[in-house]
């Protein structure tokens, strides 16, 4: 199974963009994909992010080790080097 985490802020339309993209490739594959979104808006989503030490947004974590700062350039980005 392969984790996705997303820390965004609802306020901009990059995150938005990169989290509306995420949740589209987690319907459109067949493959175990788990999306976990944390909005830095809130205390947990702060929290979360101080945990991954994470201080731009958006930034997608896979499988916790594979950062990818910004808007992926596309759904096979996020997936490569599985």
């Amino acid at each position: 199974m392969q984790v996705l985490q997303l820390f965004y802020s609802s306020d901009s339309e990059a995150c938005m963009r990169t989290l509306r993209m995420l949740e589209d490739l987690v319907e459109q594959k067949d493959e175990d994909i788990v999306l976990m979104a944390h909005d830095v808006g809130t205390e947990e989503g702060r929290e979360k992010a101080r945990e991954f030490d994470v201080s731009t947004v958006p930034t997608t974590i896979v499988d916790g080790d594979r950062i990818i700062r910004g808007v992926p350039q596309s759904q096979e980005q996020v997936l490569e080097d599985r």
